[in-house]
């Protein structure tokens, strides 16, 4: 199963927030990936797919789409920039969607290819805001919800590269991708509350929110 989110009825999943949690220091090396079903046929408004949000000045890092069918991926405040480019997943099919920012330029990406780049020597910000699926923490209010399933969203506190990224899209398991800077997992599954981060131990807390099937994602082998 995977998280199906429908920003009328108010869902979001909070995975908390403190100094530390999920916090890149300012300028620093990030990468995110998830996989998502849209369900308008062109979104409206701002909606949020993963965000360390905003502090009352800065936001930390985001990923998400606005209504002129663009993904944007950036921090904001502080001078910061962001990416913004064009997309197509509005065909009710799952996706993968993710960013990378090497301390110079923002790459944002599509099903594993790179969609755009903006180059931003300011890059993350550091705060204590929450993180949120589905929306973004406005000084402790949930806003620009989500209207969509998500699942498999990964963070790594360092910039994965082209090739990497074109595995996420292919459908591996961020546990297969760079792990020893995996810092951040949850698969999703729609089968616990809270849903679960099974690599930083960060529990999500659901608001709303209903099941959808699970897209097919390629997992590390058992071995014995």
């Amino acid at each position: 199963m995977a998280r199906f989110i429908n920003r009328g009825s108010g869902d979001y999943i909070d995975f908390g927030g403190a100094a530390g949690v999920l916090n890149i220091a300012n300028g620093g090396k990030i990468s995110v990936s998830c996989l998502v079903k849209y369900f308008e046929a062109l979104p409206t408004g701002t909606q949020v797919l993963l965000s360390k949000g905003y502090d009352g000045s800065t936001t930390a890092w985001q990923l998400y789409s606005d209504n002129g069918g663009n993904i944007n991926w950036g921090a904001f405040g502080g001078g910061s920039g962001a990416v913004a480019a064009a997309h197509t997943m509005l065909d009710a099919a799952w996706h993968h969607v993710g960013g990378t920012y090497d301390q110079s330029v923002w790459n944002v990406y599509q099903d594993g290819a790179s969609l755009g780049t903006n180059a931003d020597a300011t890059g993350t910000r550091s705060n204590t805001a929450l993180f949120q699926v589905g929306s973004v923490d406005v000084i402790g209010t949930p806003g620009n919800k989500y209207l969509g399933s998500i699942a498999e969203v990964g963070v790594w506190d360092t910039d994965l590269t082209t090739a990497e990224m074109a595995s996420l899209g292919k459908g591996f398991s961020p546990l297969l991708i760079r792990p020893s800077a995996l810092i951040f997992y949850a698969p999703l599954i729609g089968k616990a509350s809270p849903e679960l981060d099974i690599v930083g131990g960060l529990a999500g807390t659901l608001t709303g929110t209903s099941t959808d099937s699970h897209p097919r994602v390629f997992m590390p082998r058992r071995v014995g």
